[in-house]
């Protein structure tokens, strides 16, 4: 029998194999303090805890008194709570306070092996409701290698799983701020999309929707049921589910190429395991969102041995048979290279900065940055038309975009004069046409080995051709000069700005690109600008000095996400070669996100099947040899029949078609939530059953084995280390 005893030494047990992370025991503590008391502990005769080692630890530090009951195991023991009554909403909330926090909980894999050790042969274990296998020292040795397990199911379910996408999670990503259910804004600043819902969260819906007779818009829905909304938790791609395939399928320092890129989540998830990252998405709001929120985590892009000292001389590197002229390496503001140093000398004591530019020029947002960080406001005019990465930038760093009909560019120039005249700020001249641009650029000459047998420079509007003509006349240099014109006629500019007998001292060749048009090419681990320094790597010969004026802040580079507002369809004209495709489609019309005819959701399946394949195909044409390619997939139903529109075979069939084998398959578990007690219904009544997975994907481009290889061994570290370490 049972009876009272005087109070005992209590102790935790130092061997606890369940850990609890901080958030279970603030839960534990708030609901100790709020609720009072529910299950009891147990101890061993010694008063080391057997069960409820986290309950008594807050209840002690909560100063709350403890009454101790002998007993010896041959009875059970119901402590009743004669303050809480059945329809009493205390008690309802201890019921589920109750269960949540004994799941918020997580096994220490290495202790529980320990244990299994010295009971496997006297106690069954069956008796402790494990079955042999579920001690999973390998289990852990395989989570410490490889984030998660290798297998086939991805369970986020799992503790581990979930610690470690909370880890995540508190490094700022917010990828529900973006599209709203107009597909551009929405005031909430949340973002509900089917396809990264929790499956019992649409399930919710739309048993709501059957139960109504009608449709609702997500908004419609979470502000009627605000709980499941929290359940949601807005559609924050899984972070953990990105890391993993970034981490097992992506070589180091790759390119990530993402043709419906969505929230923030699988960018800056990539740039923090130091993987490069381009994403395409349809809504600007979502676009700048994305990109404030990487500048936020990650930092902005630098590189070993950039300099804010305009006074210095950047250096000249060698690359094989090529030498580089690094004017990319100075850098202010987050922006870089010897633009960036004449729009610095020209804004000193600006209190408003003003500039003209070309969709594509980086002009623009290197004084949108200047002007941010130098506290002061900023326009911008540029020709109308979708905002390119670098305007879309500057956006985002506070400037005032103002668009013009297109047209002649002198048009746009005075406009942008006018409004600096009236407003009393500083204009930065279009193409840095100035006597400044000149003798900013000309003292970088003077490094220039003498053994460099040509110059090669990109010419847009021939002002930095103009200030190494000078550099190179006033040091009596005779290097000759290749000039590969890259945009409009420079001949004005260079009649005025260059040295007289500039025609005898240079070529002027013309790029088969167009100006608008980006190229992919680097020289050794320098990534060249896509519209300028890039359209001269087919021009260079041994011995060659290629003077690289700098370097897009949108530029694709490792470990920095780079986001482009447009449409997948086409995604065949974006610069990118890719080390590896990852990507979670729209499904089909399971949910329309916006009216926008572009968007997929808006298309009859069959439309949709024909354009998600074509995408596809142009994707992959971007992804090297020797590559993987993974994409996050679930089945959707016919909305009149209620059968399956067979999206997975139709995924697999798209990248075979476009020349890919198709090489692993998982299944990415869910929580199951309510779904448990919901799918009785509609499984009664038509035999569905509740959908608690998505697919996952994987194919190769080319030879697995050396695909294998070029991926290498699989580095795994922890998520606040890493954003330390790239904003530091």
């Amino acid at each position: 029998m049972a009876k009272a005893r005087k109070h005992v030494d209590y102790k935790l047990d130092p061997r606890n194999a369940r850990k609890h992370p901080a958030k279970n025991q603030e839960a534990a503590e708030r609901s100790l303090d709020e609720l009072g008391a529910g299950r009891s502990v147990l101890s061993d005769r010694d008063g080391v805890m057997i069960g409820g080692n986290l309950i008594y630890e807050k209840a002690k530090a909560l100063g709350m008194p403890t009454r101790e009951v002998e007993a010896d195991g041959s009875e059970l023991i119901v402590v009743r709570r004669t303050d809480l009554g059945t329809d009493d909403p205390k008690r309802k909330a201890l019921a589920l306070a109750d269960n949540q926090i004994t799941l918020l909980g997580v096994w220490d894999e290495i202790v529980l092996e320990e244990i299994k050790d010295e009971i496997e042969d006297i106690v069954d274990l069956g008796v402790a409701g494990f079955a042999a296998e579920d001690f999973h020292q390998e289990a852990h040795s395989l989570s410490s290698r490889f984030v998660v397990p290798p297998v086939s199911i991805l369970d986020a379910r799992q503790g581990y799983w979930q610690e470690r996408r909370r880890e995540w999670l508190d490094q700022g990503i917010r990828s529900e701020i973006g599209r709203g259910n107009d597909g551009d804004k929405n005031e909430s600043g949340l973002t509900f999309k089917a396809s990264a819902q929790p499956i019992a969260v649409y399930n919710a819906k739309n048993d709501y929707e059957t139960k109504i007779g009608r449709k609702v818009t997500w908004e419609e829905f979470t502000t009627t049921f605000p709980n499941v909304a929290k359940q949601a938790g807005t559609s924050t791609f899984d972070p953990v589910l990105t890391e993993i395939m970034v981490r097992w399928f992506c070589p180091p320092g790759g390119m990530v190429l993402d043709p419906f890129a969505g929230g923030s989540v699988r960018g800056i998830v990539a740039g923090l395991v130091g993987r490069g990252y381009t994403g395409v998405d349809l809504s600007t709001r979502q676009v700048e969102e994305n990109r404030a929120q990487a500048l936020e985590i990650i930092g902005e892009a630098k590189e070993e041995g950039t300099t804010n000292d305009p006074d210095a001389l950047t250096p000249v590197e060698k690359y094989g048979e090529y030498y580089l002229k690094r004017d990319d390496l100075f850098e202010y503001a987050g922006v870089r290279g010897g633009k960036v140093r004449t729009c610095l000398a020209l804004s000193k004591d600006a209190v408003g900065l003003v500039t003209a530019g070309s969709r594509m020029s980086p002009q623009v947002n290197i004084v949108a940055h200047i002007a941010k960080q130098m506290g002061i406001p900023c326009h911008v005019h540029t020709p109308e038309g979708e905002l390119s990465p670098e305007v879309s930038d500057a956006k985002t760093f506070g400037a005032e975009v103002i668009q013009h009909k297109a047209g002649y560019n002198n048009v746009i120039i005075k406009r942008a004069r006018d409004d600096a005249e009236k407003r009393g700020w500083t204009e930065i001249p279009f193409g840095m046409g100035c006597e400044e641009a000149v003798n900013q650029t000309k003292r970088q000459v003077r490094n220039v080995p003498n053994t460099v047998v040509r110059i090669v420079v990109p010419v847009g509007s021939g002002m930095s051709l103009s200030g190494i003509l000078w550099g190179l006349k006033e040091a009596e240099n005779d290097t000759p000069v290749l000039g590969v014109r890259v945009g409009a006629d420079p001949i004005k500019r260079l009649d005025k700005y260059a040295p007289s007998d500039w025609r005898d001292r240079v070529t002027l060749v013309t790029s088969s690109h167009d100006y608008h048009d980006e190229v992919s090419a680097s020289i050794g681990d320098v990534t060249l600008d896509p519209i300028y320094e890039a359209k001269c790597a087919d021009f260079l010969e041994a011995g060659d000095l290629l003077w690289i004026v700098g370097v897009r802040r949108t530029a694709a580079v490792a470990g920095h996400p780079r986001w482009i507002v447009g449409d997948s369809r086409k995604i065949s004209e974006v610069d990118v070669e890719a080390d590896f495709v990852f990507t979670c489609p729209p499904y089909g019309d399971l949910e329309i996100y916006s009216d926008d005819p572009a968007d997929l959701c808006n298309l009859p399946y069959e439309d949709f099947r024909r354009d998600f394949a074509q995408i596809i195909k142009d994707t992959v044409a971007h992804l090297k040899d020797d590559r993987f390619a993974a994409v996050v997939i679930g089945e959707i139903r016919d909305k009149k029949t209620g059968l399956y529109r067979a999206l997975v075979p139709d995924t697999v069939r798209a990248f075979m078609d476009a020349g890919l084998s198709f090489y692993n398959e998982m299944a990415y578990i869910t929580p199951y939530g309510s779904l448990a007690v919901r799918a009785a219904r509609p499984f009664m009544k038509s035999r569905k059953i509740g959908k608690t997975h998505q697919n996952v994907l994987i194919f190769v481009k080319g030879d697995p084995k050396a695909a294998t290889e070029a991926v290498g061994r699989v580095e795994v570290g922890d998520p606040a280390d890493l954003a330390a370490e790239k904003a530091g």
